[in-house]
């Protein structure tokens, strides 16, 4: 028993720790900067929770997705532990709020996006708050080698002689070359690197050529009992297949991006408790989900590489007991896979002119750089360059990669609405300002007292009935108080937002990087060519193939896998 021990107990209810975390904390605790590497379901989370704890002052995390950064928060705070989160969904307003309830010292983690980290506002901020610890989450997104490149997170390192504390990165799968560049963007040559073996002794990885995978599926499903997740790469077919499993009796609900909030969030709780028992999900689902009983991941469709096969299969068995991960592979889902990637970086022709109908369709001029980001739908940008919607999607990743634009993917959400004025002093407000009365006391009838402590979702059209007044004169009423301050208010939001980074500049290949962009599409081109490999091969055991893959040669087969059964 350590002196973390104690902290293990009181707020996880653990005896001892999974094997490395504890030397992974303890790594952080002598100072050291650290490279994790945990496999999906291995404990990532919890090595700089804990090492927070310990260390005192407030730990920052850096985290690229909105869901994984609000489960962690809530987890936190189940656990009577404060954390907070700033993100693009919140108002300047309520994010100011945070970060000085930070400064106040009521929190002990900060979540952040890698583009919050970045503005003005918590730039500001940093250099008084007490950060013991930067922890790093999904630290490959720092690596242009690996598989989910984000640009965002390359400001990382302009703030570490600021904070002046170790960094703790962490991964579920990275290469040794992926390894190696994480550790070269964040400015830590000497880092302490654990990594716990790839092997997941009670998985059975399985690749299933299907010509029906329709059938194949649910002779799956019945032939495994338990929950189980079903991956595939397009919104459409999330409706589409968990609509033909209920009619077959079996309980099963979509999963993706453009759902509402309160719609995934019920969703994803009612499969943590076994109802429905099937969720069809496209990526968006999974990361910072911890059930346990998963026996069955299946991939309709694969995905790109082999790093995101392994996460997404690797939510199957976290408990230790056997599970299943099915990869259904039809007769052209090969060679579409290499398409796609064919089309996934277009060339540089392609490339201007999806920009120059970007430009043109927003009227971004050659001066300046617009202030907000724009609404936008593929569509009517694809007709105007005269692309397909795939190949300007792939243009546009490409130009985000290169910082000329920055988009996001908000999904359906409810206005929310929070007061920044204690109650009494909403109660002297309003009698100086009476034009503000009705609509302020009908907004404490519809919100109620919560609305002083966090930001509450905010019935509109029942606020609009109490007040007598139409939806579009509240809204601007709301705007006003929002900018005096009296209170945050954020519209509802949803869809695609598209954010210019420079004025309209000519694109060629020197402000493109030209040569790092040929780089990333032959680097993806070896992720690709690697999976087809695994799929495509019955001769090496799944699990060695995998392991070798990110550089583990383990000395046996797995013994549970459809080419070991075949052989055996």
């Amino acid at each position: 028993m350590t002196a973390l021990h104690p902290l293990l107990q009181r707020y996880w209810g653990y005896a001892d720790f999974r094997p490395l975390q504890q030397e992974i904390i303890e790594s952080v605790l002598a100072g050291h900067d650290t490279l994790a590497l945990l496999p999906t379901g291995g404990g990532k989370s919890l090595t700089y929770q804990v090492a927070g704890l310990a260390l005192g002052g407030i730990t920052l995390v850096i985290s690229p997705l909105i869901a994984l950064m609000e489960d962690q928060v809530k987890g936190l705070e189940a656990r009577g532990i404060p954390a907070v989160a700033l993100h693009s969904l919140l108002s300047a307003q309520e994010q100011t709020y945070r970060l000085n309830e930070c400064l106040r010292g009521r929190y002990r983690f900060l979540y952040l996006s890698p583009e919050r980290l970045g503005t003005a506002l918590v730039q500001h901020a940093l250099g008084k708050l007490p950060v013991r610890l930067l922890a790093v989450d999904e630290a490959h997104c720092i690596s242009q080698w690996g598989y989910d490149f984000r640009p965002a997170y390359r400001q990382i390192i302009a703030v570490r002689p600021q904070l002046r504390c170790p960094v703790l990165a962490l991964t579920a799968s990275a290469t040794p070359d992926v390894q190696d560049d994480i550790c070269r963007q964040l400015s830590m040559p000497a880092a302490r690197r654990w990594q716990q073996s790839f092997a997941r002794p009670n998985l059975a990885y399985r690749v299933v050529p299907s010509a029906d995978k329709w059938q194949v599926l649910q002779a799956v499903l019945k032939a495994y009992s338990g929950s189980a997740i079903i991956y595939v790469r397009s919104r459409k077919l999330t409706e589409q297949i968990s609509q033909g499993l209920v009619q077959q009796g079996i309980p099963a609900a979509p999963y993706h991006a453009g759902l509402g909030g309160e719609k995934r969030m019920a969703t994803q709780e009612g499969w943590m408790q076994g109802q429905p028992r099937v969720v069809v999900a496209t990526n968006a689902f999974g990361m910072g989900i911890d059930k346990p009983d998963v026996r069955v991941v299946i991939h309709w469709q694969l995905p790109p590489d082999l790093e995101s096969y392994y996460q997404e299969s690797g939510r199957a068995g976290r408990d230790g007991f056997s599970a299943q991960a099915i990869a259904l592979l039809g007769n052209q889902d090969l060679a579409q896979l290499a398409q796609q990637h064919r089309q996934q970086y277009p060339d540089m022709e392609q490339l201007a002119q999806v920009y120059e109908a970007l430009c043109a369709q927003f009227r971004v001029d050659t001066q300046t750089t617009p202030p907000h980001p724009f609404p936008f739908a593929w569509e009517p940008v694809a007709e105007r360059a005269g692309l397909s919607p795939y190949v300007c999607m792939a243009a546009v990743r490409q130009l985000e990669v290169a910082g000329f634009v920055q988009v996001e993917d908000l999904p359906e959400a409810a206005p929310l609405l929070r007061f920044l004025q204690e109650p009494h002093r909403l109660a002297a407000w309003k009698l100086h300002y009476p034009q503000f009365q009705p609509l302020i006391d009908g907004l404490l009838r519809t919100v109620g007292g919560l609305a002083f402590e966090e930001p509450v979702p905010l019935d509109v059209p029942t606020l609009c009935r109490l007040v007598e007044q139409p939806r579009g004169a509240v809204e601007v009423l709301l705007v006003r108080l929002d900018k005096l301050g009296v209170l945050s208010y954020r519209a509802a939001a949803g869809g695609l937002r598209i954010r210019f980074c420079k004025p309209h500049i000519p694109l060629d290949k020197y402000q493109l990087d030209w040569e790092a962009y040929q780089q990333r599409a032959a680097r993806a081109q070896a992720r690709l060519e690697a999976l087809l490999a695994y799929a495509g091969s019955a001769e090496t055991c799944r699990m060695r193939s995998l392991c070798s893959y990110f550089g583990e040669n383990l000395t046996a087969d797995c013994g549970r896998c459809d080419v070991c059964a075949e052989q055996g």
